[in-house]
């Protein structure tokens, strides 16, 4: 059919539209003369399931029956990298791409309206005269300034975008290159000042709405990081150079994602530059740091990253005058370096593919020997992240992806406590030595089920692996989910189901959420679902005194599966300058746990922790500049036994800036909190003295370019004011030495390392 129709076009010079695929599905043989074109086009389509429309002088053949479509890519225009998660509008309806830049939507006849925004991008408006499949679309990245048409886009616009989706909030991180800091740890720079996330006492991983170590999950392009951050707070396990979109689950996220009754932070790699080979170098005060991205080929494209930190960028320091409580700070010697490598692209027009590795390396060492005291402790971690997924889009619009990885993290840790033995103090060594691994197989399928739904399934498999020097152990666990989304004027609603199959038994976990478009900018977010988690930290307290988290393979042993539910209503509100969302949350856990430890043996105690509060978030943006600030407050309550339980009202206040005076740029952060709980640490360490924490940071960057080489280079600092904020407790014996020249047993000493004090910093960043 689709050959006579375009006969008719060539020999008659009429303007036809109409897809191929969808004539071609019909056989046609006709001996007959007419006297237009439009009555032979007439005449063929008679008795099929077509209607014709006439737009502008075009004819345009249209299907009656099924579901009219329009799928296809978002890219960068520069680079040729797919932009996921971009925001695609139709009739009043929101439409979200994958993680790989696709889209398909159901449309209701030509022509067709989309409108096409992303986060740090100029937004795009569309008009096709026929729904089409496999368009591809470009957007160009805001840090072009098209004055001569009035229109102006910047690098730090569109940074933050909240209320959206229940519990969401998505992050254009190269906002955090103009905020105080280096730029080694711009995802968590950018990611501690959104509200729920917590930023006091500087954690050592992701803590949102009180949850526990371990209890939240960092997922780099699929697999999991057991460790998002070394020994220094301010170098992130994910070079930046390497991130392209972060999302941020606070909490009653959907049935795709399990294993964490926590947050969940959803970072993609980027895919590299197709057009042209780029390369970037940062050097600051603490570590050098190379990316490279190289064209393969037409279709393919690698990237890779090395970073490390200078020798000599801490060293050991004689003890201070020692205080009441006996403190003595330390400095430690420190080592991390990383490395990432990253191969993608794309078979088809319709398939693509992805590779991404990971490794990292993170030591640190006290080692004090001096006239006075002998000191000796230290940590290590390595850790490595692979993962790989190939996925097809087929020719009705469904979408097959298959994945695979594997994580794996070795941490070795000494540390030295003093116990009480009766009425007699003695010194205990706590070593840890242990592995911890996931992998994992995966296969997803989405298809558009009615209308105006979008339907999601997937298979997994998964082997869990927790070993130390004394005992290893496995499990295996099988899951299913599947998720419904409804996709109306303006409303959107999903509903699901999760089912884990783990140690003998299914964990059903049903989740549902709705998103209502109300007018003059108004949303309003509803969430719910329960959650489990196989394998996560246990808080071990020796004597009470002194906290170590171990990784553990629930429902082994003692440790029980953890549950929790939770429950999120939000209202948000939006223009072009001004965002604002309050979102209220509550979570329930069951199963948490800690062991208590002594001489005379160790016990666990399971528990319920439960969690309610809200968010608020505020952000106004204009030519580039913008202000924002979040605010939470929660009151949470944990009970293990009629000894442990606790009771306390987290609350952190935080604002921030980034005022453009191209090509200056200034920026500041603010930090201020109280009310958390560490009694037996929370992260790797307690806090020390007082339980309130704030911090002062300000920023000023300068960009240039020379020809076709960029340059941006700042100064930052840290704790302006210097506040004595303390975030580590590490307890080791400081062994006196006598004057014969032996050594002798003192009362125990807190080794604190402050938490980052008044830190100037300067760096220096260069892109070809």
């Amino acid at each position: 059919m689709g050959e006579a129709i375009s006969v008719v076009s060539d020999s008659t010079g009429i303007m036809l539209s109409f897809n191929q695929r969808d004539l071609d599905k019909y056989s046609v043989s006709v001996d007959s003369t007419f006297n237009t074109g439009s009555d032979a086009v007439t005449y063929l389509l008679a008795g099929l399931p077509f209607k014709i429309k006439f737009i502008n002088g075009v004819t345009v053949i249209i299907p009656v029956s099924g579901i009219l479509r329009v799928s296809g890519k978002i890219i960068d225009e520069v680079t040729g990298e797919t932009l996921p998660y971009a925001l695609v509008m139709y009739d009043d309806r929101r439409y979200m791409t994958d993680d790989k830049g696709y889209f398909s939507i159901p449309v209701l006849e030509a022509p067709v309206k989309l409108k096409v925004r992303y986060l740090g991008y100029v937004g795009r408006d569309l008009t096709l005269q026929y729904p089409s499949e496999g368009i591809l679309v470009s957007l160009k990245s805001s840090t072009i300034l098209l004055k001569e048409a009035l229109l102006e886009g910047y690098e730090t616009g569109n940074a933050l975008q909240s209320g959206d989706e229940p519990g969401v909030m998505k992050i254009n991180h190269i906002v955090a290159a103009y905020l105080p800091g280096n730029g080694d740890n711009s995802i968590f720079n950018l990611m501690r000042m959104m509200p729920g996330v917590r930023a006091v006492g500087e954690q050592g991983g992701l803590s949102v709405w009180g949850s526990k170590p371990g209890e939240s999950s960092l997922l780099f392009d699929g697999a999991r990081l057991f460790a998002m951050n070394g020994y220094n707070e301010q170098i992130s396990l994910v070079n930046p150079f390497m991130v392209k979109d972060i999302r941020l689950h606070k909490g009653a996220y959907g049935p795709q994602f399990g294993n964490q009754t926590g947050a969940l932070a959803e970072i993609t790699g980027i895919s590299g530059n197709r057009k042209r080979v780029d390369l970037k170098l940062n050097l600051n005060n603490q570590t050098a740091n190379i990316f490279s991205s190289i064209p393969v080929g037409k279709n393919s494209v690698l990237s890779a990253s090395y970073r490390q930190t200078f020798y000599g960028l801490f060293s050991p320091i004689s003890v201070e005058g020692r205080s009441s409580k006996n403190e003595v700070r330390v400095d430690p010697d420190y080592k991390f370096r990383d490395a990432n490598i990253l191969y993608s692209g794309s078979t088809t027009a319709r398939g693509s593919y992805r590779v991404s590795l990971l490794a990292s390396m993170d030591d640190f060492s006290y080692n004090l020997d001096n006239d006075n005291a002998q000191v000796e402790a230290y940590e290590k971690n390595r850790q490595f992240v692979g993962s790989a997924q190939l996925s097809f889009n087929m020719n009705n619009g469904d979408l097959f992806t298959f994945k695979g990885g594997h994580s794996v993290l070795a941490n070795d840790s000494k540390k030295i406590i003093r116990a009480r033995d009766k009425n007699l103090w003695k010194y205990n060594e706590i070593n840890v030595d242990q592995d911890i691994s996931e992998t994992f197989l995966k296969v997803l399928y989405n298809r558009h089920l009615f209308k105006n739904g979008k339907f999601t399934a997937g298979l997994e498999g998964y082997r869990h692996f927790v070993g130390d020097s004394i005992v290893s152990l496995e499990a295996y666990r099988a899951s299913f989910f599947a998720d419904q989304e409804f996709i109306f004027k303006n409303i959107t609603a999903k509903g699901g189901l999760r089912a884990d199959y783990f140690s003998g038994k299914f964990y059903f976990q049903p989740r549902a959420a709705i998103n209502i478009d109300l007018s003059g900018g108004f949303k309003m977010n509803l969430a719910w679902g329960l959650y489990n988690q196989f394998v996560g930290k246990v808080i071990e307290i020796f004597e009470e005194t002194a906290p170590i988290s171990v990784w553990k393979l629930y429902g082994s042993g003692d440790s029980p599966v953890v549950s929790s539910m939770h429950s999120i209503a939000g209202i948000s509100w939006s223009n072009n300058k001004f965002n604002i969302s309050v979102e209220a949350f509550n979570k329930r856990s069951s199963g948490i746990s800690q062991i208590i430890r002594s001489n005379q043996g160790a016990y666990l105690l399971s528990g319920q922790m439960n969690i309610t509060g809200a968010d608020l978030f505020m952000k106004w943006e204009y030519r580039g500049s913008q202000l924002f600030a979040s605010a939470t407050y929660g009151v949470a309550n944990e009970v293990y036994s009629d000894t442990f339980s606790y009771k306390y009202s987290p609350f952190e206040i935080k604002s921030g800036a980034v005022i453009n005076l191209s090509p200056f740029w200034l920026s500041a952060g603010f930090v201020f909190g109280n009310g958390y709980l560490d009694s037996f640490g929370s992260g790797r360490y307690s806090s020390l003295g007082t339980p309130e924490y704030s911090r002062l940071d300000l920023s000023a960057t300068y960009e240039f370019s020379i020809k076709r080489v960029n340059f941006r280079t700042g100064v930052s600092v840290l704790n302006v004011l210097n506040t004595q904020n303390k975030k580590t407790l590490e307890i080791v014996p400081i062994l006196s030495k006598g004057q014969g020249g032996g050594v002798e047993s003192t009362l125990l000493t807190n080794l604190y390392a402050e938490a980052v004090p008044f830190s100037p910093a300067i760096y220096l960043e260069i892109s070809f």
